[in-house]
Parts: structure tokens; sequence; C-alpha cells
């Protein structure tokens, strides 16, 4: 435990947090104590504007912390989380010789780790394993335990696996969540629902969906609409404190891969009861919108109701009818339904880029398979203006449960989205200015600001390099039941509704508008729900870089255009290929070095030659390690 230079009242420790008192303040207590006495317990000074990094109970941090007070307690300055040493290890068996070893799949996690005892019952060369570590006070490379095999490491299906494993995911459901899932209530169960029956209510969803838990309707209502927005009423099923409740509320989502779900409620829930399949009655929570003509929500209602789903649709068959192809499903429905959801869409549009909110469009990776279960092909696939159709009533439906929460004098889970940082704003105002593309002039720029940055980028060719720097330039979206409202869409009230199949703050939403009672502790249910999204977001990318290593390992030969997408001392990343892979060209095969990194203007100077973020480039690949997902490109002259 070290002084701080020139900090004599100061020192630095490691301490896990532990608690949350009645203030707010975390709790925490030294991971190694050599002081007299009890170790003491330390409050975790958060100031900083919401700078700090968001800590939450079971991390390990570094704190520098100060002298003690008249209570015992030591306030601590809250400096870096610190990664967890893995409870268990996700990797591919190796047995070569006299050697048994597994080596990780994730490229953080890419070590080395010797096999020293395997609780199953055989173990092949190149399977995907589960360890956990053997503490036998040993020097030499961290020794294992084998305790669960997944099959050949070759297979596709391992990927997802891989992923699950080594993020901790749980995949089974205990018996007793399975028992309540089974016997949950049919819809009809309960009384005094309103009657949805009449009303054309349509799901629209991906092609390969196998929950619908959100189904639409729209007509006009003057010079406004009139909307609905049916979501299957899952606080229905399951009930607070049950053991249902419980494992949601520990899973906090559901996880999506390519080739599987990994839901947060049993399938008898999330793709039966409380999936709003065609002609099925189903219980549900009806957002009743009323939007003026240009845009604005006028008024709410929400109502307990019984619907039953006139057609499920994807989103390209809407897309299409719109277009004057319909499919059999859209030419049966009422006439112009479509049209009317199209033309609420485009009222909402516009007050979106009235109120000034900015959009980053990404491209999602859709990896399909062959009848033997091998990746078949991957390909990039753009939003349609149906998703944003969707995209847009979800966010009305969701901004009108905010509203209808806070009249009411309420507990929300807010879903809060921060401005960006000082420090970050000003590294984007240095590139800005050096790419030409005008610049931010305000101290604290709105929204607006971000997308009329965007829009003059548009037209220069360097949109999505532009884009890169002004996503990596905002704050992460979170829960909080402190409302500061959410800057990216430029709304003051904000929360999540319309997803409570897959979303456990959705379903408390659900449960705060219906009358039910909140946890007591909402700011601790807000850390363990961002953990857990964030826990999803990086098995999803685990997965899906894994995917594409494999896939390009076979059909990545060819020269591919890319740009430059990252830049450093190390040397170049280039995103690359019709998929946009991720890769890197390490400095020292980079032609014209050596080379001096400028950070301000993100640029390699060479002698005679000059590396800049968004330049165009060719590349092929001269590496593809599948076991860690890892690419390296090697560069090709034009």
């Amino acid at each position: 435990m070290g002084r701080r230079s020139g900090d004599h009242d100061r020192r630095d420790i490691v301490v896990e947090v532990i608690d949350l008192d009645e203030e707010g303040h975390l709790l925490a207590r030294p991971v190694k104590w050599r002081g007299r006495g009890a170790p003491p317990l330390v409050v975790l000074d958060m100031a900083g504007g919401g700078r700090s990094p968001a800590a939450g109970v079971g991390d390990l941090a570094l704190v520098s912390v100060r002298r003690g007070t008249s209570d015992g307690r030591r306030h601590g300055r809250l400096r870096r989380i610190l990664p967890r040493p893995p409870a268990r290890i996700a990797g591919i068996y190796q047995h070569i010789g006299r050697s048994r070893f597994i080596t990780g799949t994730s490229r953080r996690e890419d070590r080395t780790s010797e096999v020293a005892a395997c609780d199953v019952d055989s173990v092949s060369h190149d399977d995907l394993v589960l360890a956990e570590p053997i503490d036998d006070g040993r020097l030499g490379p961290p020794r294992v335990r084998i305790t669960r095999t997944f099959g050949s490491w070759k297979n596709a299906g391992a990927i997802s696996l891989a992923a699950i494993a080594a993020h901790g995911i749980p995949l089974e459901f205990p018996d007793s969540v399975l028992a309540e899932a089974e016997a949950a209530a049919a819809a009809g169960d309960e009384e005094g629902r309103g009657d949805l029956g009449a009303i054309p209510l349509i799901t629209i969803d991906d092609d390969d969906a196998r929950d619908h838990d959100d189904a639409v309707f729209a007509e006009p209502d003057g010079d406004g609409w009139y909307v609905i927005v049916a979501i299957a009423d899952v606080a229905h099923h399951v009930r607070p404190a049950s053991a249902l409740d419980r494992e949601a509320f520990l899973r906090g989502n559901s996880v999506y891969f390519p080739d599987r779900v990994v839901p947060m409620l049993p399938e008898a829930l999330s793709n039966d009861l409380c999936s709003l399949k065609p002609g099925v009655p189903r219980s549900c929570v009806a957002a009743h919108l009323w939007i003026t003509g240009r845009g604005k929500l006028r008024r709410w209602h929400f109502q307990r109701a019984v619907m039953c789903s006139r057609a499920r649709l994807t989103y390209a068959e809407v897309e299409d009818h719109r277009s004057g192809r319909p499919s059999p499903a859209t030419s049966d429905l009422p006439d112009r339904l479509i049209d009317h959801l199209y033309g609420v869409f485009r009222v909402l549009l516009d007050a979106r880029r009235q109120r000034g909110a900015f959009e980053i469009e990404r491209g999602e990776r859709k990896v399909t398979f062959d009848s033997h279960g091998h990746i078949g092909e991957i390909v990039l696939r753009h939003r349609l203006d149906s998703h944003r159709l969707i995209e847009e009533l979800m966010i009305a439906a969701n901004v009108a449960a905010a509203r209808e929460l806070a009249s009411r004098g309420k507990a929300c889970l807010f879903r809060v989205h921060d401005r960006p940082s000082d420090e970050r704003l000003e590294a984007l105002r240095t590139f800005l200015a050096m790419r030409g593309h005008g610049s931010l002039e305000a101290r604290r720029p709105s929204p607006g600001d971000f997308a009329r940055v965007l829009e003059r980028a548009a037209d220069t060719g360097e949109r999505q390099t532009v884009e890169d720097i002004v996503l990596r330039c905002q704050a992460l979206a979170a829960y909080s039941p402190h409302n500061i409202g959410h800057f990216g869409l430029a709304l003051d009230q904000y929360c999540h509704f319309t997803s409570p199949i897959r979303r456990y703050g959705d379903l408390l939403i659900h449960r705060a508008l219906l009358g039910d009672t909140l946890p007591d502790d909402l700011e601790r249910a807000s850390r363990h729900l961002g953990a857990m999204e964030r826990r999803a977001v990086g098995a999803e990318r685990h997965a899906g870089d894994h995917y594409v290593a494999r896939w390009l390992a076979a059909h990545g030969h060819a020269v591919m255009k890319g740009c430059i997408s990252g830049i450093g001392r190390f040397g170049i990343i280039v995103r690359a290929g019709p998929i946009e892979a991720e890769g890197l060209v390490p400095a020292r095969h980079l032609p014209g070095g050596p080379f001096r990194y400028q950070e301000s203007r993100q640029t390699l100077h060479g002698k005679k030659t000059r590396y800049a973020l968004g330049q165009r480039v060719q590349v092929r690949l001269a590496e593809c390690d599948v076991n860690n997902a890892s690419l390296l490109y090697s560069l090709v002259r034009a």
C-alpha cells in the first residue's frame, strides 16, 4: 500500500465494494489489511460531476483513502475499477505430448493455463471446455480443473457457447423457475381487462425473431394520429419476489447470438405465453397515444387489456408493401393500416429532427447457417425505414411511460444518457477542426449540434469516420432512479417500457404503471442491471468477432477495400470488406516507418508516408487466429 507523492494524508489501497448506505454512498473494505484491528470501512467519494468511474457492489477498485473519522470510517476517492480474477475460464483444451493446457477464446483472456485435474469423463483435443482456477501456491502458469466440456471447438455452435461460458451467463434455469413458468396463469384468467380484440394490431420483427413482445396500430385523429402500442403483460405472470422474478433480476436481460438466444425468462413465457402470436388472445399492457400533426405527444393512457394480433410481419415485408410489393400477409390487413403507420412515422421523425436528436447509423451483421450447422454466409444489413418506424413508436411509448410515472410522483427507473465530458469534447473539437468538418462552438453543445456535425460530414465521404469519433465522445446510456434526461434522444424524460420479455428494467416500469411497489434500493438495481447489460454486450461482441474470424479464415484471401478506423503507436486498425471486419496492421509492418504518432491529429507520420483516421486503404488478410478471433491485415499498395 503506497503513499501518494506529496500527500502524507492519503494512500492507495485496493478495496471491494460491499454495500450502499442509506444516503447512497458506496461502502468498501480493503482486500488486504495490515493495520491494527479490524479492516476499516471505506466510504467512496464519487465527486466529480458523475465523471468518476461507475462502481457497483462486488467491484474491485483502486482507491485513494484519507485518514479515518471519529466513526471509524475512512473516505476514499475512486481512481479506477480493477478487473476481477476470473472465477472460471472458458477455453480450448490442447493435449500435446505430456502437456495438457487450455487457451482462452478472448483476445483479452488469451493466456494459457495448465490443466491439473479433470472432473469430466472424456475430453478431446480441441474441445471447448469450462475450467476453474486451482490455487496451489505453485509458481508458473495458472493451473485449472476442467469442470465441463461443450464438444469440439470446430463446431460453429461452440462459438456462442464459448462466449456464454466466458462471460458467466447462465444457460439453464433452476427447476423452481421452470415449474413456475409452466404453471403461469393463462391470459384470460384475470378479470377487468379492456378488450382490444377488434383492433387490428400487428407485430413487426426480424424474420428469425422468436419472441414478439410488441404490437402496433395507428389511425388518423383529426390533424394528428391515434396510436396503440401493445406490450406483452409480463408483470401478470412474473410476480414480485417469486422464483421467476428473482431469476429474471439476476439475469437482467436476454442475450442474443446468431444461433441462439439465452432468454431472461423460460421459453414457456418468452416464446409462448408472453409472445404476441397471431390469432391467439394474449394479455397486454396497451399504451394509447395521441400524437399531433407535428409529432408531439399530446396525451396518453395506459390500460391492461386482451388483444389478438392480426398478423406477424417482418420488416422486409412491411418495407416491400410500402414500396408497392404487398405480400399475402400484408394484403389481408385492413385498408391503409401500414400507410397509417408510416404516416405516424413521418411526423415522429420530423419531431425528432426538430428537437435535435442525432442518430448514428450502423449496419448489423447477419450470420446464416447451412443444413449442417456450419456458417453459410455473413452479410451486413442496414436499417430499413420499417425498423425506424417501430423504433419511433417504441420511443413515443417509452416517453409516455416516463411522463405518466412523473405525473403520479412515483419512483421510476429512468433510462438516462449524460452529455459528453469536457475532455472528450475537446478531443472531438480538435479532430473536427483538423479535418475541416467545422467545429462545436458552444461550450456545452446540444444534441442538435452533434446532428449538424454528422450532416456536414455526410457530404464529405467521411461520415462513418466522423460517426466513429462522435460515438466515442458519448457517455454510455444507463439506468438510474435520478432523471438527468436522455442527451442522444434530446428528451427530458425517458424510460424503457416496451420489452419486458427481455429486459428486467422494462418489467419494473410495468409494475410501477400498474401500481406495484418497486424495489426499495433502485440505486443497487440500476447498477446491477447496467452490469448485466454490459455483460450481454461483451458476450455478443465476443461471439460476433469469432464468427467473423472463422468466416474470413475461409473466405478472406482477396484484396479488400477499407478505411482506417483506429490508430496509435501500435499501428492502424482497418475496417475492411463487405462485412466491415476490423483487423490490425502493426506499425512494424507499415511501409514508410519509423513513425511518430500525433494523438491530437489521429495520425502516424513517417518520413514520406502519413496514415490518418478515415484514410482509404486496401488490405489482404495476413493472419487469422480463430482461437481468439484476432485478425492481422497486410497493406496492399494500390
